[in-house]
């Protein structure tokens, strides 16, 4: 726990959330690698949007299979929503 000076009150950390954008995940992949690597890592809980755009694609298993590998590879203790 901290203290907001500004605030003048106490605030509780409970969570580091980090959203993935499963449609465009692997477009600009190379690009951002080792940002999203460092999201990722320091985030207990992990919400996969576009999960319904990204079930329009013929090849939308596979794509969240990867996504899931790629998560449980980078951070195997975190809660992933879909």
């Amino acid at each position: 726990m901290w203290l907001d000076k500004e605030l003048d009150s106490p605030l509780q950390l409970n969570s580091i959330i980090c959203m993935i954008d499963s449609y465009n995940f692997f477009t600009n992949y190379e690009e951002n690698e080792e940002i999203l690597k460092k999201q990722l890592i320091c985030a207990d809980k992990i919400l996969v949007n576009k999960i319904d755009i990204l079930n329009t694609l013929n090849n939308s298993e596979e794509i969240k299979i990867n996504i899931n590998n790629f998560i449980q590879k980078t951070n195997p203790l975190s809660k992933v929503y879909e």
